[in-house]
């Protein structure tokens, strides 16, 4: 037999429910323009760092691993 559920954890309960249903409309919302465009911006500048750093240093950016 399984306990049943006490009033707090019913509103608990709900509550998770109606934010997850929240936070799902959310993410499907498209991302503003003005975020795209810094995004955008930031692939340019990551792109710009790659191609001007000298490879036998790593960068902010670099992909080589610490030792």
């Amino acid at each position: 037999m399984s306990a049943v559920p006490s009033p707090s954890q019913k509103v608990a309960d709900e509550v998770g429910k109606q934010l997850r249903e929240h936070y799902d409309e959310v993410l499907r919302e498209p991302l503003p323009e003005m975020m795209l465009a810094l995004l955008d911006k930031l692939q340019m500048d990551k792109a710009l760092h790659y191609e001007s750093s000298d490879p036998s240093t790593p960068g902010l950016f670099s992909r080589r691993t610490m030792r």
